[in-house]
């Protein structure tokens, strides 16, 4: 099928997914580090159907189909956008495979989100290529419209962990619920930012207090509204320090505004605890369950004590039972993370312990070569297997 052998020139991969490696997401900055460290043995076309923000090369936005975009311009779009996922019915098939005569790919890579999964899926049954397929979490968790929308997202998404040569889920738990007995399956981490050094621990020059990074709305909302509250009504507020984009609400002060990588690096190297939350409210239950917190390496590698508030079902939770490598506050009030924010400031000692654990799991599991290394491999052998 290939014009000449895959060894004899760099692996061509089509990168096929809703998820663009472009943005904000925490998804689309793993996806970007991953593609940024890739050597020139491989050659990534990427192919997507929405428009991504300073487009890489070899860069092709898939067109829909006409009446669906018209469609979701009116009010059925929440409706529409959520049955996609589980029917395709923005992109041709036609579309993709016309794209796939032109790039001639050596293997498909594609995210469970979205709808292009399914697209991808197709493309690799017909073409008899190798697939490896990238689980950040369980998506019909995020689906809000019905329960038919639900079903029809994870019947596709089912089909698509058997399908594939090779599937890269961000969480043990993820990888059990999916069905441990694929051989082509593993875990792979959150890869941090490959290109910061772990800071050293700095001295707390400004006082005890507590930081958390990242956003504050949506699935957080509940929890970081009502820590926010119980802050202030207990005269704390001077122990948080949130960072990430407005939340949309009122916090006195604790959120201190979305900056730079250089200042929040900064910050965590101040920080006396770095803060983990992970919603405890039932319509999230699958996100707490199967995704994991891209945080938490990030915030490894700056050497300081985890603070981690959530339910015990999370992969987060099982992650600090494992390691030992973070506070855990199973209650989901907010009075119960005060209690331990005041436990720790008065346990120098417990802080350094939890530190140096922190610290050994950025120096192995979250080592970002390491993590990037094993999304190599997965790529290779899959394309290998399929080569045989």
């Amino acid at each position: 099928m290939q014009d000449r052998p895959v060894a004899a020139r760099s692996l061509r991969i089509l990168y096929l997914s809703s998820l663009p490696a472009r943005g904000s997401t925490s998804g689309a900055v793993v996806i970007q580090r991953h593609f940024a460290l890739l050597g020139p043995g491989f050659e990534i076309h990427h192919a997507h159907d929405v428009p991504a923000p300073d487009p890489p090369p070899r860069y092709h936005e898939l067109p829909r189909r006409r009446w669906f975009a018209r469609a979701c311009n009116t009010r059925l779009f929440p409706w529409l956008h959520e049955l996609n996922q589980g029917l395709l019915l923005g992109v041709a098939d036609a579309t993709v495979a016309g794209l796939a005569d032109e790039i001639r790919p050596d293997l498909v890579l594609t995210v469970a989100e979205g709808a292009l999964h399914i697209a991808a899926r197709r493309l690799a049954l017909r073409r008899a290529l190798p697939l490896v397929t990238i689980f950040h979490d369980w998506p019909p968790g995020w689906l809000r419209t019905s329960a038919l929308t639900r079903r029809l997202a994870a019947r596709q998404l089912c089909c698509l962990y058997r399908s594939s040569t090779a599937n890269l889920c961000v969480s043990q738990e993820l990888r059990d619920f999916l069905g441990a007995g694929h051989p082509g399956t593993r875990v792979l981490y959150p890869m941090p930012d490959p290109s910061q050094s772990r800071a050293p621990a700095a001295e707390e020059a400004d006082g005890f207090h507590v930081v958390y990074a990242g956003v504050m709305h949506e699935i957080y909302r509940e929890e970081m509204q009502a820590l926010v509250q119980a802050a202030l009504a207990a005269h704390l507020s001077d122990r948080f320090r949130f960072y990430g984009p407005p939340p949309g609400w009122e916090t006195q002060g604790i959120h201190r505004g979305f900056v730079s990588r250089e200042e929040l690096d900064r910050a965590l190297a101040r920080a006396s605890v770095l803060l983990v939350v992970s919603p405890f409210v039932d319509r999230w239950r699958f996100i707490t369950r199967f995704s994991f917190p891209s945080k938490i390496p990030e915030y490894c590698r700056a050497g300081k004590p985890i603070l981690l508030w959530a339910p015990p079902e999370s992969a987060a939770t099982a992650w600090a039972r494992r390691t030992g490598a973070a506070r855990v506050v199973h209650d989901p009030s907010p009075d119960a993370v005060l209690h331990a924010v005041r436990a720790l400031a008065a346990d120098p000692a417990g802080r350094r312990r939890l530190a140096g654990l922190a610290a050994r799991c950025a120096a192995g599991e979250f080592n970002p070569q390491r993590i990037h290394a094993e999304f190599e491999r997965a790529l290779q052998s899959a394309a290998t297997t399929a080569h045989r």
